[in-house]
């Protein structure tokens, strides 16, 4: 992979970098990327906004520990029945 990267590459690449899955080097073309092109910058923003409202809705509420355990038995036991 080149040193650098067009918009089309970042935004194939964007939940990785998000994730902070890709090799220092990308990351670092990335960051060089963004710091010169807003339509990117602004992608980014949106998904980092996104991801964020993602992150506090699926962790802000929590089954009871009744339920919890009730689902896990059962996922168990359907594992136990295919294996």
């Amino acid at each position: 992979m080149s040193a650098e990267l067009d918009c089309a590459e970042l935004e194939r690449r964007l939940f990785e970098f998000l994730d902070q899955e890709l090799p220092e080097q990308v990351c670092a073309a990335a960051r060089a990327h963004l710091a010169h092109c807003p339509p990117c910058e602004g992608r980014l923003a949106h998904e980092e906004h996104f991801l964020a409202r993602i992150r506090q809705w699926c962790t802000s509420d929590t089954a009871p520990d009744g339920v919890r355990e009730r689902l896990l038995i059962r996922l168990r036991r359907l594992d136990s029945h295919r294996g």
